[in-house]
Parts: C-alpha cells; structure tokens; sequence
C-alpha cells in the first residue's frame, strides 16, 4: 500500500524532477517505446517491396507488364554515362539506394564489379497492394530475419485505377473511395504482418506524394474543367494514406513510417527552398521519347527518360523539376525520400 506524504514533507523542487521523471517514463511507454528504442539498428541485408517508385531495370522483363527493363533503368530521369550512350545507374539515383548506400549493402542490380549483393529488389513496375503480398509471399533469396531492413513503397496503381474508373465513370466518386482506403487498410496491416516476433526484421513504409499535385491532375483541370477531377485526385491519395498510417501496430521498434506524402506538399508548396523551379509541369519530354519507349504503356514511358528526352526548360538540371512526368516524382524528391528513410533509421532508430 502506497504511502501518502503532506506536501509540506516534500519540498517543491524535489516534486518536480521526480513529475518531470515520471512524465517521460509514461511518455515512452504511451508511445510503445522503452530504453530500447534508442538502441541502433545496423542492417546486414535490405529487402525491397512495392511498385516502380522502388525499381531498377535488370535487363530482365518487368513480369507483370511484359515488357524489357534495360538494366539500371528507373522510373526517373535517368542519368547517362560520359558519353552518353548508356545509362548510369550509379546516378540520379532513386531513393532505395540512397538507403542501401547509407548502410553499406550493394543494392543488386546496380552494383559494382566485386560487390557481394547485400540488398534485393523485389518491387515490380506496376505493383499494386495485392501485388506486394505476392511479392512478400515469393521472396526467397534473402530470411527476412532480424537484421533484414525491409522497404514497403505501392499504392499508387490502386490509386490511378480507382480514378480511371470515376472518369469512365463504372464506380461513383464514393465507391472508389472507398476501394482505395480497404487497400491503404491492407497494406497497413500488410505491413504490420511482416514482423510477427522479436526476431523478425525492421521495416519502412511509406505515405504517397498527393495525386491532386501532379502534372496529371493539372492537365485533367484544363481538359475538364469543373468536374473536379485534382481534388478527386487529392481525395483519393488521402484516401489512401490515412488507412495506411493508422492500420499499421506500430510500438516504435519494428515499423517506422517515411512520410512521403508531406514531404512532397511541404516541396510543392516551398519550392525554392528545395532547388526546386518547377512543380507543375513534368520535366520528361515524350515527344522525344524512343518508338521502344512510346510503345510501352503510358504509365510507364517515363522508364525511356534520360538527360537527352527532357523539356529544354529542365535540361540545365534533372533537380530542378519535381515532377519526371504526369504521375511520378522526378530525382529531387526521390534524394530527399531517400534521405528521410535513412533519418528514420538513424535518428529515430527502430
């Protein structure tokens, strides 16, 4: 039985630390942390889920479109070598391996002559969230055991569709909201599901950059204007990321979410103090695009794009344009993704 002493028996300014004591121990726990949390998390592998946002070109065909990924091709501007005559996939580099190189993990399939292959990509262009649980499901090459470092990054194919089916008008504003928040619920509890004990691996997920934003949504308001079509846009990304974020169980050890979505607003709305020149338009030019490239589906041309096929207006830099075409973000924000994730691992460790 607890003791109760007058507080004339307990002078203020020893009450106080021991309040002040007390709250930051209730804090922690509140949060599903402990002494742990603060422990670091060094990775000896890396895994990578999720859709083309997380992709390099293995000169391989992209299985669920049937098409050919060049190798150290992504789905950015895609630097070239001095000569320019083949790609460089050591540059312009995408935000998984800003990740991997953080850590140490050659990153296949852009690795160096020698390098024993430490981290694998297991993302598809394309993916959609059922597509990622077939992904988790065939992973084979690398335990996802308790120094994995897993990446999870998709959803916006399920985002796309469910816009593509308001503007073809087979599901109502409401039904295709509605589809897009069970699968940002999936993903989460996806997510959660990845880790099942103590010696299971770390992972990160992420929120999307908002649709609404995008040079796809500018057009569509000058091609229709007043249905609405970048607030649909804006509402379904949302949709989106807000089941994803409250459906994962995250206890602080296992799960940390990359913010994706805020960075890319905070980027768009702040432009200069990004490097940034342009947010509306994108910074690929099509009409220089290849015949190879312009037969591929139009989600995906942005796979021919390289220093050569940019606006004039972007070719002084490929950082300066947010976006590399209508629907992905260009190399500016796939650095800064990059960045994020590793300052959640290293300044927020698991």
């Amino acid at each position: 039985m607890f003791r109760m002493f007058p507080a004339a028996l307990m002078p203020l300014r020893r009450v106080a630390p021991l309040l002040l004591a007390t709250m930051a121990l209730a804090g922690l726990v509140a949060c599903g942390g402990s002494t742990s949390r603060v422990e670091s998390f060094d990775p000896s592998r890396l895994v990578v889920f999720g859709d083309e946002l997380s992709v390099i070109g293995n000169g391989g065909t992209a299985a669920l479109q049937g098409y050919t990924e060049p190798a150290g091709a992504k789905y950015t501007v895609n630097a070239l070598d001095d000569d320019g005559t083949a790609l460089n996939c050591s540059s312009s580099l995408i935000w998984v391996q800003v990740l991997a190189s953080n850590y140490g993990l050659p990153l296949g399939p852009c690795m160096t002559s020698g390098d024993t292959q430490r981290g694998w990509i297991a993302a598809q262009a394309g993916a959609r969230v059922a597509d990622v649980a077939a992904q988790v499901a065939a992973f084979q090459d690398a335990p996802l055991v308790a120094d994995t470092l897993v990446t999870v990054v998709a959803g916006l194919h399920d985002i796309l569709d469910a816009y593509d089916a308001v503007v073809a008008g087979s599901k109502t504003r409401a039904e295709a909201l509605a589809d897009v928040a069970a699968v940002g619920t999936q993903l989460g509890k996806m997510v959660t599901g990845l880790n099942t004990s103590t010696e299971g691996p770390r992972i990160l997920y992420a929120t999307l950059p908002d649709l609404g934003q995008s040079p796809l949504a500018v057009k569509a308001e000058a091609a229709f204007p007043g249905e609405g079509r970048a607030a649909l846009l804006s509402e379904l990304t949302e949709a989106f990321n807000t089941p994803l974020r409250l459906s994962v169980t995250n206890d602080g050890r296992f799960y940390g979410l990359v913010n994706g979505g805020d960075l890319a607003t905070t980027m768009i709305k702040y432009p200069s103090r990004y490097s940034l020149t342009e947010v509306v338009s994108a910074a690929c030019d099509s009409s220089k695009y290849s015949t190879t490239t312009l037969a591929l589906p139009e989600r995906f041309q942005l796979l021919g794009c390289t220093t050569t096929t940019l606006l004039d207006a972007a070719a002084g830099s490929i950082t300066t344009y947010f976006w590399a075409d209508d629907i992905h973000p260009g190399p500016n924000w796939q650095s800064r993704f990059g960045s994020a994730a590793v300052s959640r691992t290293k300044t927020n460790p698991f």
